[in-house]
């Protein structure tokens, strides 16, 4: 046990401090228990040092005593919560952005149909771009369920060098339809089939061209 402990023990009593009042100012320093009942027993055992007089036997208090200059920071090993705590929202922010990713965004597979066969086999949400006969058709996959997706066609663009054509391209360009479907369409044709689910105005475009009867 240091002096300076219990120096500042012996200027309370001599200001007029109880012992409980002194022990209560301890703790708040941060001093611990035991060394605070180490320094007391040491104490309480003899008389003052400084005056030869028993520690019961003090004068009336004249000023608080000074406040301890020490502050020793309380011991015990750190806790692990704020660690633990960290790792579950770790891991939580990993599941959203998986969920997200497999189930919410829409990837973009242009160019690269493998990943396209990839997503439309689990009716994720993905887009990408099929060339029909000279028309630019956007195929988006919405959704699923029961072993159908549902796959939304656009007619971007209809490239024509025969006049003939020019009133078809101008019918479909810019239609669209949804049809749930099994297996991944190769042309509006094949999807519009009639063991497909479709509807939209491209639907009934096609009808109108005769495409659906193998007309021109």
């Amino acid at each position: 046990m240091g002096d300076t402990l219990e120096d500042y023990i012996k200027d309370c009593f001599k200001d007029g401090y109880t012992e409980d009042e002194v022990r209560e100012r301890l703790k708040e320093a941060g001093y611990e228990q035991d060394e605070v009942e180490e320094a007391f027993n040491h104490l309480l055992g003899g008389a003052s040092e400084d005056t030869g007089e028993s520690v019961d036997e003090v004068p009336e208090p004249e000023a608080p005593p000074p406040p301890i200059a020490k502050h020793r920071a309380r011991r015990g090993k750190p806790s692990m919560l704020p660690a633990v705590l960290f790792l579950i929202l770790c891991g939580l922010l990993l599941l959203v952005a998986g969920y997200y990713y497999l189930f919410v965004m829409e990837m973009d597979c242009t160019g690269d149909p493998e990943s396209f066969r990839t997503r439309f086999a689990n009716c994720r949400p993905a887009r990408t771009g099929l060339d029909a006969g000279g028309m630019s058709v956007q195929l988006r996959i919405i959704d699923g369920s029961g072993g159908r997706c549902n796959v939304e066609m656009v007619v971007t663009g209809y490239a024509v060098t025969e006049e003939a054509l020019k009133a078809e391209a101008e019918l479909l360009r810019g239609k669209s339809m949804v049809c749930r479907l099994t297996t991944m369409p190769s042309s509006l044709e094949s999807a519009a089939a009639a063991e497909n689910e479709c509807e939209g105005d491209l639907l009934t475009a096609l009808k109108e061209s005769g495409r659906l009867d193998g007309e021109a």
